[in-house]
Order: C-alpha cells, then structure tokens, then sequence
C-alpha cells in the first residue's frame, strides 16, 4: 500500500485528481475498474464533476463512493454469494467452494443473479438507530436496580422516548469497544480495584445480552457490518479492480483499517491524505502497512485572506454571513464558489429565510431537517390539542396551521363563542357551531386519530390525513419523508408494542423519528451558495469559506466519550480520548483555512455561557454589526435586493428595526410582512387564563 501525502496548503481535490489522471493515463477512457472512496457524498460529487471538467472529454468514470456507500457496495447481492443461513453449498460461510458448482467454474462462487440461497426478506438487517435503541431498551429493563449506581436508573423509571439521548450514548460506547477490537477483560484489568470495577462488570452483562436480541431478531449493527465486510475481504480471491484509492480520511478504526490492510493485498491501495506532519495525523495511520510514501506538490501555495468577527447571537451571525457573502462577491469570486460551512445546524433554517427573501440561490443538499416541515409541525400541534384537552390557544393555533387555511371563518367563530361564553376549552365532538358542519365533520375525522390504541391504526389515519391536507403545501420530498418514518413505525411496532398503548406514545415516537428524518433535496449541486456541514466540507476546494458559531463545545465539539470509562483507562486500553477529539478538529480547521478568503466569526455571550473557539485565540476578532442585514446594495449578482416595490423597500429600509420586528422575521416573515409593511394589527387573542407574564405585571403593579 502506498502513501501518498499532500501538504495542507495544496489543494487538496485537485490535486488527487491531478495525481490520479497521471497514474492511470494508460486507462483512457475507460477507469471503471478503478475504484475511489471518500469521506462524504458531497467529495464524491465534486471529484466526478471536477474530473470531467479536467479531462474535457468522453470517459467511463471510476468507481466513486463515500465509505458508507463502499461498505454496502461490499455487501450487496451484486457479488451473489449467499451469506443467510442455511445453504446448501456451505455451512459456513455459504460461498460454494465445494467442486463441482454450477454458479461457476473458476473460483466457485455463486456470481450470477439470481442465486437460490440468498432471501430477498432480510432486507432489515441493518436497520435504523432507533430500533437499534428499542433493543437496547429492552434489555435494559432487566438492570433497573444494578444500573441505578452508575446514574442510569432515573431514566429508566421514565419512558422510552426520554430514554433515548443516554440509550444512544451507550450503544454508541459498545460500538466503539467492538470497532477498535477492546475486550471488557481488557477493561477489567484496567479497572481493577478502582469504582469501575463492578461498573464494566455490569455493562459487560447488558452488552452480552443486548448482542443476543440482535441476534434474535437477526439484525446487524454497525460493528457487526464491519466484521461481516472483514470475512468477505478475507475470503475473496478477487474483486474485480485494477486499484484502489482512500481519499482525504482522518480518523478510522482498528477494524476498518484491518479491512484495508487486507484489501490491499488482492490489489495495488493508495492511501491519500492531507500532510501536515502533526502527532494526530501519524497515529491516525498506525497500523496500515504501507511500502511506499511519496509527496505531492502540484500547485502554488497559497496565502489565505482571513478576517474574524465576533458575534453575540443568531441575528448578527446571519449579518455575518451575508457580510461574508458580500465581500467575495465583490472580488468577483462566483457565488458557487462560496461555501457556508455550519458547525451547527441549527443555524441553517434562518440562514435559508434570508438567502430565499434576498434572492440568493442556495444548495444545502444534505436537506432541512423534517422537524421544521409542516408536516412535523401538523402532528405536533394535533398532540398539542390532545394534551391540553381541547384548550383554547392550543385548539386555535391548530386550526391556523397552514393545512387548515381554508378554516379561517370558522375559526373567528370559534373566538367569538370563547368569548361570549367565557369558556376556555372548545371541544369539537361535543360543542358546534351552526353552518359549519361540513368543517366540523372533517375535525371530527382529523381528531378521531386521538382514540387509536396501536401503531398500524395511527400510520393509517395519520398518513391519509397528511395525504389529504397537506395537498398544494408541501412537495414530494416532504411526503416521501413522512411515510418513511410511517413505515419504520410499523416495523418498529413488530419489535415491541407495549411501550406505545396509546396516542400519546404513539404521536411523540413520530415527532422522535422526525427529528432523525431530513427532507432530501435543497438546492442544485454547483449552483448558489454552498451550504456545508463540517465533515461535507473536507478536502473540496473553494474560493471563498464562511464559517459562523465557532464557539466552545461546538467547534471543538464537547466530547461525550468518557462518558462510560474515564480517560485514564480509555488511554490505557488504546481508545480515543477528549485530546484525540481536540486534536481532530484542530485538523479539521488547519483544512478550513487553506482557501483563498476566509470569514470566520465566534459565538460569543457571557450570559449564555458561551466562549468562542480557543482555535481562534491567535486572531484578532471584529464587531459585527446586524444593520447589514437591511442596508445591503444589491451588489450580489443582481439577487441581494429587497422587495421589489419601491414604496415597500422605501418603508423597510426606514422601519426601526427592534429585537421584536427581526425576531417577528425570523419566526414568520409574512407576520412581519402583515404587521411592518401593511400595518395590519394582530388579531386579538383570546386567553382563557394568566399567563406567567401577566402574574409579573400583577407583582410588579
């Protein structure tokens, strides 16, 4: 194996292409028994396209894959040998070496399709998080009292929806031991004598049983995945590839690099990756056997352009960012030449208000998360109503919800009744309203979800409902997210229903489900503003990077890994420590800086305890000023401009703008639209009782 290193301040994409045309030019123009395996999709697309660009011309392109996507390539049936038991041909493996096979005469492996022993039902094998969390909860009923002394007990008397956060920080833990091959004898002796000792004693119990319900169930986890691609590795006499190439990876494990290691012997693997001599950067690669190392340099270093700014919450960071945005344009740099880099996410969904309301296009491929759709919102405000009994605010702001527009009437109607009447609930299976029974009728149907008893009847009732009122609201991309999460429902209601027995439950597992849902597709690939998560965003060259919310426990981001075993006996054992996260993300960084432009703000606030970024100590950070926001100049390619109206932008541009009106934008820009622009006062709102704020106003009278 070869290791082929690029110093940090090359281009890194670039020039692997570069090096990959120049030793595969005998290729043209066919590569596809090449292969090249990347951190992200996101590198994958960005190597395709820049490879077509370089060779400006026809060719059959290699084979490109994240690592997530290599792994299932290894597994899939395209390989057609039979890995579920029983088979005929094998007891063990199920790959027919016996002479003679009829799949084959050379090495005896069943490689046309479709082969008799494999089954088309085991397409569940590696399933999602949350039914991987649903076992590990099962099993851990059984260790209520033991685990009460390491402080997981009080989350175990609560449900399973709270105990989601702490169950996936376990399970994650066992995925680690397997994945970097420690043993719990290994961690006995460590442990010997100390308060761990009858902690991983424990854990060593639920890890056992936990692995036999996976068993039981004939799931994989991800560890199991990786043993199951090192057999294959192991016993395959060919892959059909010429060669192999790893680009840009910083972090694997012991397992994964045994995997490599073993493909490296069936045929030529060149490792690439990006140099800058650091401690991290040779212990990453510890245990890879490489016979060759070579230097690359084919481009001319060069100096970033770096400006830092401080900012204090999330307006100023959008200011920031439309700041940054304006800067690079005006060095005529493309704007998808421009990446957005988000160390936090949360920052995506008013960052995208802005773009959209000042014209800017955008490409955030990796997708909104499903908890912002209105799909989401739907189901969570309907829970909402069942919770409070059908009272006042949370029936009304139901029946606002975008879906139910066409009950605007009814609903002043309804306020009206509350008013006269002096109620504060409003039930709408025993209270009416004359003229509206046809609207009554289809609350009637939306609210009759409220008596179901199991998840099958709530995935029917639920999904037509969305089906027929989100009609003309959402796009396909939403839909398809929603039923996704309906048909993981069924199937996690056949692992177990006793957790959900009634709407409540059953409602809060799909508003769970959808907070690990993402609506797919934002956005065209290589057009507008690149918005990037950090991991996206390694190895692709840009012009100009903007990067927001470098602040501490974000970037770095706070390490949870000691949560199980301290750092004394993680380091002793050979596991990552908080150090090897720290300086992981230093690397990250060093790559943040190799572009041409660079803008980078902290998230700075004393109040809400946050520090900016100690890997921005050395730089001398700017205040930011959140005006920007509406004085801009209209210099972005003819897109950053206000509404087009003259008496409207004339009016926005004098408006006194307040912590209020910006977070009004925020929120819903056609409320600010209404109550800034047109002058329409909010309707008023009926409150059925005092509100916190106005028991202050009470005190302090």
């Amino acid at each position: 194996m070869k290791l082929v290193k690029i110093p940090i301040q090359q281009p890194f994409l670039k020039t692997t292409i570069d090096y990959f045309l120049k030793e595969n030019e005998s290729f043209l123009p066919d590569f596809s028994s090449l292969c090249c395996v990347f951190p992200s999709k996101r590198s994958v697309f960005y190597f395709k396209h820049n490879l077509a660009k370089k060779i400006n011309g026809v060719f059959i392109p290699p084979k490109l894959f994240s690592i997530l996507e290599f792994y299932e390539w290894l597994l899939t049936d395209k390989w057609n040998i039979c890995w579920q038991l029983p088979c005929s041909c094998s007891d063990k493996w199920n790959i027919c070496w016996q002479l003679p096979c009829s799949c084959s005469d050379k090495w005896n492996i069943c490689w046309q399709l479709p082969c008799s022993c494999s089954e088309k039902n085991e397409e569940r094998v590696f399933p999602e998080k949350f039914a991987l969390n649903l076992l590990l909860w099962n099993t851990l009923k059984d260790y209520k009292e033991k685990l009460k002394e390491f402080k997981i007990g009080e989350e175990l008397e609560e449900s399973f929806l709270k105990f989601l956060t702490i169950g996936e920080k376990l399970r994650s833990f066992f995925q680690e031991l397997e994945k970097e091959e420690v043993d719990f004898d290994d961690l006995k002796k460590e442990a010997l004598y100390s308060d761990y000792e009858e902690h991983i004693s424990i854990l060593q119990d639920v890890f056992s049983c936990f692995k036999e319900a996976l068993r039981a169930n004939k799931f994989l986890d991800d560890a199991e995945r990786l043993k199951r691609i090192e057999d294959f590795v192991n016993t395959s006499p060919n892959l059909l590839l010429n060669k192999l190439y790893f680009c840009g990876f910083l972090a694997l494990t012991k397992k994964e690099k045994k995997i490599i290691n073993a493909l490296s012997k069936l045929f030529p693997v060149d490792w690439i990756i990006s140099w800058d001599g650091k401690d991290f950067i040779r212990k990453n690669i510890e245990g890879l056997n490489f016979n060759e190392t070579i230097e690359l340099s084919y481009h001319p270093q060069v100096s970033p352009e770096i400006e830092v700014f401080q900012c204090q919450n999330t307006t100023e960071e959008i200011a920031f960012i439309i700041k940054a945005i304006e800067r690079a344009d005006k060095k005529n740099i493309p704007l998808n030449e421009i990446a957005v880099v988000l160390p936090e996410e949360s920052l995506a969904i008013p960052l995208i208000s802005f773009l959209e309301k000042l014209g800017i296009p955008y490409n955030y491929s990796s997708g909104l998360p499903f908890k912002t759709s209105l799909s989401y919102s739907f189901v969570e405000n309907l829970c909402e109503v069942r919770e409070a009994n059908f009272y006042s605010t949370d029936i009304l702001s139901f029946l606002r919800h975008p879906f139910l527009k066409r009950m605007n009437d009814y609903v002043e109607k309804i306020e009206e009744t509350l008013e006269n009447k002096k109620k504060i609930r409003f039930n709408i299976f025993t209270e009416h309203i004359k003229g509206y029974e046809e609207i009554e009728s289809s609350l009637r149907e939306i609210f009759s979800v409220f008596n179901v008893d199991n998840i099958d009847t709530f995935c029917q009732r639920i999904g037509y409902i969305l089906d027929k009122y989100s009609e003309g609201y959402i796009n396909i991309h939403e839909k398809d997210a929603y039923h996704e999460i309906l048909d993981e429902m069924r199937f996690l209601a056949n692992l177990n229903k006793d957790d959900f027995p009634n709407f409540h439950s059953i409602a809060h597992l799909f508003l769970n489900l959808g907070n690990e849902k993402r609506i797919s597709l934002y956005g065209i690939k290589e057009k507008g503003i690149q918005i990037l998560g950090v991991l996206e965003a390694r190895g692709i060259d840009f012009k100009a990077i903007v990067v927001p919310s470098l602040r501490e426990g974000v970037f770095p981001e706070k390490s949870e890994k000691e949560y199980f075993l301290n750092t004394y006996i993680r380091k002793r054992v050979g596991l990552p420590t908080s150090n090897d996260r720290e300086a992981l993300f230093k690397c990250y960084f060093d790559e943040l800086l190799n572009h041409s432009y660079v803008y980078l703000a902290s998230k700075v606030n004393e109040k809400e305890g946050w520090e900016e970024s100690r890997f921005l100590y050395p730089f001398c950070p700017k205040r930011i000023d959140a005006k920007i926001l509406f004085q801009t100049n209209g210099n972005i390619k003819k897109e950053l401009t206000l509404p087009k109206k003259r008496d409207y932008k004339e009016k926005l541009l004098n408006i006194n703008y307040s912590a209020t009106s910006i977070n009004d934008f925020l929120f819903c820009p056609y409320k600010f639209y209404l109550k800034n622009v047109k002058d329409i006062a909010e309707p008023r709102r009926w409150k059925g009782e005092m509100e916190a704020v106005d028991y202050g106003i009470v005190i302090h009278n």
